[in-house]
């Protein structure tokens, strides 16, 4: 509870966490985002990409991430999807599967 405010309506991440965090919307299907200064360390994709894409759009998702993210960097998928047997360099963090760390 250290991390986290009081605030009305709710909670909000302490400034401290917040400093050299950017939040941006991006469609991964356009590539890495051009804003990126440097790698990625969190991709959150749940429910797109291995719900409602074909298997060559996921490929190609997945080849977007390796580009994006750092080393050791996660993708956050649904946990009901199901990632292409071609991931494995993306490895379970959790018992669901939902959270992948890269490693190259």
């Amino acid at each position: 509870q250290e991390a986290f405010e009081d605030v009305p309506g709710g909670f909000r991440l302490d400034e401290s966490y917040r400093e050299g965090v950017e939040f941006a919307r991006h469609d991964i299907r356009q590539g890495v985002p051009r804003r990126a200064e440097r790698p990625i360390g969190l991709v959150l994709a749940r429910y797109l990409p291995f719900t409602y894409f074909d298997h060559e759009t996921q490929i190609d998702f997945v080849s977007t991430c390796r580009e994006a993210l750092r080393p050791g960097g996660f993708l956050v998928v649904g946990a009901d999807e199901s990632m292409p047997d071609e991931t494995s360099d993306f490895e379970r963090v959790d018992a669901s599967g939902s959270i992948r760390r890269y490693r190259p």
